[in-house]
């Protein structure tokens, strides 16, 4: 196993075990973003090797580099820390069983539509602006509806955040976090799609929404 493949397994586990030795409170919007949080970690973990493979362009610079970030500490740095750390206590105010389940609800669906999108991408996959050089424009599964489903997957995870965890600072870090990424990289990302797709690109984006199904009649 590849050390990036190890340390990737093992993470999960290791806060888990250390969640239930040391700091689970008995709160239930905690635990459902434990639960969702690892599972999400688990599935990027399963398809992590399809980003190997040439590249025939990048376009990472320090916008990029930053806002990765941005996301890495909003959505799996910072809402830990408050987990094992929940200072200061003024800012702690567990979730209400009805928000509770609604979090769970939507991170449920996060989980899933995340993992079909990685299913469906398959080796097209990459966490940054890249282009690989066999690159294939995917209109398959839930591709034929939406073109960035694992964006939409991202966000309703940063919602079910907010939703479940006690501390403000660990709720609303992961809003912030990808949506930095988001409002930085959308933009640039269809360009380079158009960029190397061409009519093909622009024929799918009329037939399509970014992040939720484009409405038969809609503009």
């Amino acid at each position: 196993m590849q050390p990036r493949a190890l340390v990737s397994t093992l993470v999960p586990a290791i806060l888990l075990v250390a969640y239930v030795l040391f700091a689970d409170t008995g709160d239930w919007g905690t635990r459902v973003f434990v639960t969702g949080s690892l599972t999400m970690w688990v599935l990027r973990n399963r398809y992590d090797h399809t980003r190997n493979g040439p590249l025939a362009e990048t376009r990472i610079d320090i916008t990029e580099k930053l806002v990765l970030l941005a996301a890495a500490m909003g959505v799996m740095v910072l809402p830990w820390v408050t987990i094992f750390w929940p200072w200061p206590p003024q800012w702690v105010a567990p979730a209400s069983p009805a928000t509770a389940i609604a979090g769970a609800i939507i991170f449920l669906i996060a989980d899933l539509l995340f993992w079909r999108s990685h299913a469906d991408l398959g080796r097209q996959w990459s966490p940054t602006l890249e282009i690989k050089q066999d690159h294939a424009l995917i209109t398959r599964g839930v591709y034929r509806w939406v073109r960035h489903p694992m964006y939409a997957a991202m966000w309703l995870m940063a919602i079910a955040q907010a939703l479940l965890l006690p501390h403000w600072a660990g709720a609303l870090s992961g809003l912030i976090g990808f949506g930095a990424v988001y409002v930085t990289r959308i933009n640039r990302e269809e360009a380079m799609m158009r960029d190397l797709f061409g009519r093909a690109w622009d024929e799918y984006v009329r037939r399509t929404g970014r992040l939720m199904p484009r409405w038969r009649g809609s503009a």
